[in-house]
């Protein structure tokens, strides 16, 4: 019932072009009821529209929170870099991607700095600069902060200038290539023409570009290949020590594939919240129309 109470609510007010997410008290006055009905349809109103708030201050909450992760349980930077693929379909491409996450988090940005990173951010000339923040570089190619940078940005334009089938083929052919320093070469300029630098990839390999990583997903990104570092290092004697039992071990395993599941999970909602969104631009519309006559 109280369902059926919010969808009248949010049925009137995209009649009457306002806001769904705000209180109008209009709408009492517009849709009369019975005393006793009124009472149950205040309720069902007010304490849906709280439930949005607060999942609004929630979102706006984990967008300001640093996104890199600290302590012992957590991987470095360059352990990180080192177990993310950066080759092969379609793991290579999702683990640039990745890849020039984890750096944009080390260097200090918050998830919303990161996600909504565009070319103005990013300085490639003599150093390499994200957000005011100079990049460091590393000894072994794979765990170059600086190439996994370039690595990225490369790609992104590659993507834009020539599609999906060149990155594709690059990606194959790089998986039986060795590794080599890329910090020093130039990315070229398309990647600045990307309307977002850490845009959503899906699992066939298409890049949205007008639809940038969500706070919860770059959370999941830093999660996920962070802990994957310490579980794939696991098998080297000299990283023992990190965990108390081999139960930590699959522990972090399980916590890594349930960060790839709510990334999916992440994916499909926004594209679903997307089609809401413009059907009820599409009602709201006719609406208008439909009074204007």
């Amino acid at each position: 019932m109280a369902s059926d109470h919010w969808q009248i609510y949010r049925d009137w007010c995209i009649a009457t072009g306002r806001e769904v997410d705000t209180l109008h008290q209009e709408f009492f006055d517009d849709v009369p009821v019975a005393a006793a009905t009124q009472v149950s349809r205040s309720r069902a109103i007010f304490a849906r529209l709280g439930h949005q708030r607060r999942r609004a201050e929630r979102i706006e909450l984990i967008g300001s929170q640093p996104a890199w992760r600290q302590g012992q349980q957590w991987g470095s930077l360059t352990q990180s870099l080192a177990t993310t693929p950066r080759s092969g379909w379609v793991s290579g491409l999702r683990g640039g991607r990745d890849a020039f996450v984890l750096v944009a988090a080390a260097v200090g940005m918050t998830r919303d700095e990161l996600r909504l990173m565009t070319h103005q951010d990013v300085i490639t000339d003599k150093r390499l600069i994200l957000r005011g923040a100079e990049v460091p570089m590393a000894q072994a190619p794979l765990s170059c902060p600086g190439c996994a940078v370039i690595g990225w940005l490369s790609t992104l334009g590659t993507y834009r200038k020539w599609g999906r089938g060149i990155v594709r083929a690059e990606m194959i052919r790089a998986k039986h290539s060795p590794a080599r320093h890329i910090c020093l070469t130039d990315p070229g300029r398309e990647w600045r023409l990307a309307p977002a630098l850490v845009p959503s990839v899906d699992k066939h390999g298409w890049v949205e570009e007008h639809h940038p990583l969500s706070a919860r997903t770059v959370s999941a990104i830093t999660a996920r290949r962070q802990a994957e570092a310490l579980t794939e290092s696991q098998s080297a004697p000299e990283h023992r020590r990190i965990y108390r039992s081999e139960v930590n071990v699959h522990r972090r395993r399980h916590l890594s594939e349930l960060s790839e599941m709510l990334d999916e999970i992440e994916h499909l909602t926004e594209a679903h919240e997307e089609m809401i969104r413009r059907v009820e631009q599409e009602t709201a519309r006719f609406g208008r129309a439909a009074s204007g006559q």
